[in-house]
C-alpha cells in the first residue's frame, strides 16, 4: 500500500508580471526596445527628447506605452 504523500504548498506569484510580459524590468531595457524599435541609438536624439522620453519612463513602463510614445513622439524626429 503507497504512502499518502503531501500536495506541494501553493505560493502565488508576488510579482504580477513574474515573465516580463507586460512592462520592462527598468528604464534601460526600455531603452534598448526603443532603439530597436526606431533601429536607431538614442544618442542621436536632442537633449530635449531625451529629457521628455526620461520622463515619459518615470511615468510608464508598460511595453504598450512605451512603444506608444516612440511611434507618436520620437519617430516623427527622425524623420520616420
Amino acid at each position: 500500500m503507497a504512502t499518502p504523500t503531501a500536495a506541494p504548498a501553493a505560493v502565488p506569484f508576488i510579482d504580477p508580471d513574474p515573465f516580463q510580459e507586460i512592462a520592462y524590468p527598468n528604464a534601460v531595457a526600455a531603452k534598448r526596445a526603443i532603439a530597436d524599435y526606431l533601429n536607431v541609438p538614442l544618442a542621436k536624439l536632442s537633449a530635449e527628447a531625451m529629457d521628455k522620453l526620461d520622463a515619459a519612463l518615470a511615468d510608464s513602463l508598460r511595453k504598450a506605452d512605451v512603444i506608444d510614445y516612440a511611434r507618436i513622439n520620437l519617430k516623427p524626429l527622425l524623420g520616420g
